[in-house]
């Protein structure tokens, strides 16, 4: 669009408008790779500039799954990924390019029984077996240190006493019980 003839540097598309507009654009659709739920978006907005640059932005709220390590478990360390790829368009025709600063988290992101240690972002490509063409992938690494201390107070003494108690009964004079 010619900026002079809209009167604005960049015209904006939320949500349902934005929607619209996307059936008549082209965009990457993208999804997530280990996605566990179906993902919701939220606050879609489409910003259109004169030179044709299209900036998508949304929320996303989504349930994702990772393989964990137990091996050192409550002691343990995890990376938890967020993998995102568009399965319809090859790397020939979109790829991904990373911005710093953009991937992190608000004050008040909280895992329970977690403490965020690190995260990262990198641009991977990648080959599925479906296709002869590689594809882009975006992959954020969330690392995280579980919280040791919650399952020795909830799990581990609480166990620790009954297993005591019970052990009681080999240092109890067996001629205390006859009257039982």
């Amino acid at each position: 669009f010619n900026p002079t003839e809209t009167n604005t540097n960049v015209e904006i598309f939320l949500e349902d408008d934005a929607h619209e507009e996307l059936n008549d654009i082209w965009w990457p659709n993208l999804e997530f790779v280990n996605e566990a739920e179906q993902v919701s978006i939220e606050n879609l907005t489409l910003l259109v500039h004169p030179d044709g640059t299209v900036e998508y932005r949304s929320k996303f709220n989504a349930h994702l799954a990772s393989d964990f390590d137990l091996h050192s478990f409550p002691f343990d360390e995890q990376d938890l990924l967020v993998e995102i790829e568009s399965f319809e368009w090859a790397s020939d025709t979109m790829v991904f390019l990373a911005q710093e600063g953009i991937v992190g988290f608000s004050e008040e992101f909280h895992i329970p029984e977690w403490y965020v240690t690190d995260i990262s972002e990198q641009i991977e490509s990648k080959k599925e077996p479906r296709d002869h063409n590689e594809f882009s992938e975006f992959v954020a690494t969330i690392h995280v240190k579980r919280d040791p201390g919650v399952y020795t107070t909830k799990v581990m003494i609480p166990l620790g006493v009954i297993i005591l108690i019970t052990m009681i009964i080999f240092w109890m004079d067996l001629n205390s019980f006859e009257s039982r």
